[in-house]
């Protein structure tokens, strides 16, 4: 993997996961993520959109852009899983990209007023967490919006 896609990969917060259902309607699902050992890994519900459509279609597109500039496109094959190691790998690896870092104890400090509310929002989801688990086939870094065909008004 060269560089630039590398950069990207470490310090982008969000993944848009491209999905299909198993009637061809397309989904896109932001999901926080963390890059490990090839793979991507997102933690979230069995039940959301995202993981019905992989069920059903496991092929998928990802997005993963920095701020304004470079994009990192991966077209993989993704499966969910419940399996407790990698749940906690992923889920700990997440805990340091956006708890633990710099940035992420800044954002926890200035939001404890809304830490009742994600208490409540992650014990709702306890049964039905998993993560999903996207190993790539290809992966391609774009040079910003104007590389994948944006207009403007």
């Amino acid at each position: 993997m060269n560089e630039d896609a590398t950069r990207v990969l470490r310090r982008a917060k969000i993944a848009r996961v491209a999905t299909v259902s198993a009637k061809g309607l397309p989904n896109l699902t932001p999901l926080w993520y963390v890059f490990d050992a090839g793979r991507l890994y997102m933690n979230t519900r069995g039940a959301s959109i995202a993981v019905k459509n992989l069920r059903a279609n496991p092929d998928v597109v990802v997005l993963i852009q920095e701020g304004r500039g470079q994009i990192v496109r991966i077209r993989g094959t993704a499966r969910f899983t419940r399996a407790g190691p990698t749940r906690l790998r992923a889920a700990f690896r997440a805990m340091l990209k956006y708890h633990l870092s710099p940035g992420g104890l800044a954002n926890f400090a200035s939001s404890l007023g809304s830490l009742p509310a994600r208490a409540r929002y992650y014990a709702e989801r306890v049964g039905d967490s998993g993560a999903i688990v996207i190993t790539p086939r290809t992966l391609e870094v774009l040079d910003g919006l104007e590389s994948i065909g944006s207009t403007s008004s």
